[in-house]
């Protein structure tokens, strides 16, 4: 049959020239619908246009017999390479936009990972630093406890006649019990640029058979927190000094212990506290401009700033204009996604200047210049 050979040609063709093309017979009354996949070879008898040749389709008007089988031949042969390359080269537009389109976003992308990966690598590494060095020590304690240098009975004589010089001019007491070592301060205060805090007093206890201490405040704890350093759970911050601070209990040095927990809870470091030590003059105190200062000295400025949201922040009201001066090219507020921004997608000009070359290519929606090629590129 003659559509057996044409659509046989049609086939060879597609093969050849590396495309999908479509054979499709329709009347007057029944339109063809239009391909997605490739090109399309329309068939419908139309003695005044034998062929027309669309942008992605061939239309043949010969009437399907013999006598028209190479008219229909050459019809194909002239214009399927024709067609074929001007699908090649939509194909080959479409997917240098696609990777165009998406270089700025997936750099963002990594470069968000990037900085993730290095925090929590940071993190994982601080986690196994502090482990070993945990490991370490327990094992120096373990091996201390099971061959003890000076027998046991012997350095427990000597941390008594050690710790009882620590009363009363360190400590106003202190105690023993089946678990606990319990020693209460006097009145513990905190002198910070010059003006007094009045702490309270506090009762140390160290917890031999887990090497921990602990601190409560029996006069004045505030907002549930026993210290500047020491948390609503009555847990010690102590920082550098915490491993030695589980040695000394590891190896039953009270004394030593005692010493510098006293020298610790008369001391104060703003950047580790767990609670502002002005609390303690005003309970009242309010550390928002502080808050806000600090966050701005740890480096959020910017889309950071646009992205809180914080109104009663100092510096939310300049925070659009300074985040648009910190980007190194407008396109980053094209495709930013704070719609509220007013530099959101209101900066093609200055977008278009920075990237002459990327304008026919872009794929961002609402544009005016998109796929609009610049001349001056």
């Amino acid at each position: 049959m003659i559509w057996d050979k044409v659509t046989a040609q049609i086939r060879f063709h597609a093969q050849k020239l590396n495309v999908p093309i479509e054979a499709v017979q329709f009347s007057d009354n029944v339109q063809p619908t239009t391909s997605q996949d490739g090109l399309q070879v329309l068939f419908r008898e139309s003695p005044k246009e034998p062929v027309i040749l669309n942008e992605s389709s061939l239309q043949i008007g010969y009437q399907l017999n013999e006598n028209n089988l190479k008219a229909i031949t050459k019809a194909l042969d002239d214009n399927l390479p024709v067609l074929a390359k001007s699908f090649h080269q939509r194909q080959r537009d479409q997917l240098k936009q696609l990777v165009l389109s998406g270089v700025e976003e997936r750099k963002t992308s990594l470069n968000e990972s990037i900085q993730q990966a290095e925090y929590t690598l940071d993190s994982l590494n601080r986690q196994i630093f502090e482990l070993s060095r945990n490991r370490n020590l327990d094992r120096h304690i373990l091996t201390l406890l099971e061959k003890p240098i000076v027998p046991l009975n012997k350095k427990i004589i000597d941390e008594y006649t050690n710790v009882k010089k620590l009363v009363p001019g360190l400590y106003q007491s202190i105690q023993f019990d089946e678990r606990c070592i319990r020693a209460k301060t006097h009145q513990v205060d905190i002198n910070v640029d010059g003006e007094e805090f009045n702490i309270g007093i506090l009762l140390i206890e160290l917890d031999l058979s887990k090497g921990q201490a602990k601190i409560n405040n029996l006069t004045n704890t505030v907002n549930g927190y026993p210290h500047p350093h020491v948390n609503d759970n009555s847990e010690v911050c102590l920082g550098n000094i915490s491993a030695g601070l589980r040695q000394m209990l590891g190896e039953y040095e009270i004394y030593g212990a005692l010493e510098l927990l006293h020298k610790f809870i008369h001391e104060y470091n703003e950047d580790d506290a767990y609670q502002k030590i002005q609390f303690w003059n005003d309970p009242d105190y309010c550390e928002e401009s502080d808050e806000y200062e600090r966050c701005r000295e740890g480096g959020s400025y910017g889309w950071d700033c646009v992205n809180c949201g914080d109104s009663d922040c100092p510096y939310y009201d300049n925070a659009e204009e300074d985040c648009y001066e910190g980007v190194e090219n407008p396109i980053t507020c094209m495709m930013c996604s704070c719609t509220s921004c007013c530099y959101y997608k209101n900066v093609e000009d200055a977008c278009r200047e920075s990237n002459a070359d990327k304008c026919s290519n872009c794929n961002i929606e609402d544009c005016k210049y998109q796929g609009v090629p610049n001349e001056t590129a």
